[in-house]
C-alpha cells in the first residue's frame, strides 16, 4: 500500500463523515422554544419519553449525584425504574384454590404510593380456560382456604408486601353501635369488680374487703403472668408463655444470691426444700388463678382505636363471663352473710 492510496482513503472518510453530519443533526437536534427539534426529539415528546417526563428529582437524591458525576445514563435508568411520579404501577390479582390448583384470570389494578386500593371481587369468576366459576364453590377449598396471588406487571418494579397488607374487608358497621360495644366491655369489668367487692364485704371489714378487691384487680390484669408462675413446667398445658426463674421461693433465693433466671440452682438439700415449698405455693396459686377474671382480655378499646368493629361473639362472651361471676359471687356472699350474726 502506497502513501498516496492511504491519503485518498483518509479523504474519502472525511467526506463520508461530513455527509453523515446532515442526517445525524436532523435526527438528534434538540427541541427549543421556536423549533420542535429533530425526529428523535419529536418522538420523545410524542411518547412522553423525555427526561422531563420522568418526574421530579430530589436535589439530595442519589439520581442527581450520579448525573452530576457524569453518569447521566445510569441516573436516567434509575428514574425509569423508580417510575413516573403520579402514575399507578400496574399489578394483577389471581385467585387460586390451594388444593385443586384452579386459578382465575388476572384481575388488573393500579397501585399508588400511600393509598389503599380497594377491589371488588365478584362471586362469579373466570378461570384460565375461560370457564365461569363460582368463587365460593370452586376457588375456596373444602377446608375454607383461598390463596390470593398479587404480582407486579411492570419490569423493574415490585410490590413490597406483608401478610397484613392484603385482607378481605367487611362492610362498614355502625360507629354508634361499636361505641356501645366498647362501653359494654368496660361495664362488664365494673360489674365483676363490684360483685367481688360486695361478696368480700359480706364477711370482711371495709378496708380488708377493699384490699382484697384491689388485689383481684391487679392479679386479673396480670393473670397470664401469674398463671405462668403457677403452672411452672406445665405452662404449655394452660396456653401461657413460659416464666423462667421458678416459683416464689426460688425467685426470692435468686434475688438474694443475684443469680439470673436461666442458670439452674446447684443441686443440694436446700434446693430440694425450696422446690418443695414452691410446689405447695404453686398449687395454691393455680387454684387462685382459675378464679381470677382476665381483665386484660375484656378490653375492646383496640378495636375502636384501629377502626374495626367489635365482633358480636366477643360481646356475648364477655356478658356470659360477667353473668357467671355475678351469680357465683352472689351465692358466695349469701352463704357468707348467713354465717354472721345480724342484729334485729
Amino acid at each position: 500500500m502506497t502513501e498516496r492510496s492511504s491519503f485518498y482513503r483518509k479523504i474519502i472518510y472525511l467526506v463520508l463523515i461530513a455527509v453523515l453530519l446532515f442526517p445525524i443533526s436532523r435526527l438528534g437536534a434538540p427541541s427549543t422554544l421556536e423549533d420542535e427539534g429533530g425526529t428523535l426529539a419529536q418522538w420523545r415528546e410524542e411518547h412522553n419519553l423525555g427526561q422531563s417526563n420522568l418526574g421530579d428529582i430530589d436535589p439530595a437524591s442519589e439520581t442527581i449525584r450520579l448525573a452530576t458525576l457524569g453518569m447521566r445514563g445510569i441516573a436516567v435508568s434509575m428514574l425509569w425504574h423508580k417510575g413516573i411520579i403520579g402514575k399507578p404501577i400496574s399489578g394483577a390479582i389471581q385467585l387460586r384454590n390451594p388444593e385443586t390448583n384452579l386459578r382465575s384470570e388476572l384481575i388488573s389494578f393500579g397501585a399508588l404510593d400511600n393509598k389503599i386500593e380497594e377491589l371488588t371481587i365478584g362471586a362469579t369468576q373466570t378461570d384460565t380456560e375461560d370457564i365461569e366459576r363460582n368463587l365460593y364453590d370452586d376457588f375456596v377449598s373444602p377446608s375454607g382456604q383461598l390463596e390470593i396471588r398479587i404480582q407486579c406487571l411492570e419490569r423493574g418494579q415490585y410490590f413490597g408486601f406483608a401478610q397484613p397488607d392484603c385482607y378481605l374487608r367487611l362492610p362498614d358497621a355502625s360507629p354508634l353501635l361499636n361505641t356501645i360495644k366498647v362501653y359494654s366491655s368496660i361495664w362488664v369489668q365494673m360489674v365483676i369488680v363490684t360483685s367481688i367487692g360486695v361478696a368480700a364485704s359480706s364477711l370482711l371489714s371495709g378496708p380488708v374487703a377493699m384490699l382484697l378487691t384491689v388485689s383481684f384487680i391487679l392479679l386479673g390484669f396480670f393473670r397470664e403472668f401469674f398463671l405462668g408462675i403457677a403452672a411452672g413446667a406445665d405452662y404449655a398445658a394452660y396456653g401461657v408463655p413460659k416464666v423462667y426463674g421458678g416459683g416464689p421461693a426460688e425467685s426470692l433465693v435468686r434475688i438474694v444470691t443475684q443469680k439470673n433466671v436461666i442458670t439452674d440452682l446447684d443441686p443440694s438439700f436446700g434446693t430440694s426444700v425450696i422446690q418443695s415449698i414452691d410446689a405447695v405455693l404453686q398449687t395454691l396459686m393455680l387454684s387462685v388463678a382459675q378464679l381470677l377474671p382476665d381483665f386484660s382480655a375484656f378490653s375492646t378499646v383496640d378495636f375502636a382505636a384501629y377502626g374495626f368493629a367489635v365482633p358480636p361473639e366477643r360481646v356475648s362472651q364477655d356478658l356470659t363471663v360477667c353473668l357467671g361471676y355475678v351469680v357465683g359471687m352472689a351465692v358466695i356472699g349469701y352463704f357468707l352473710l348467713r354465717t354472721r350474726e345480724v342484729a334485729k
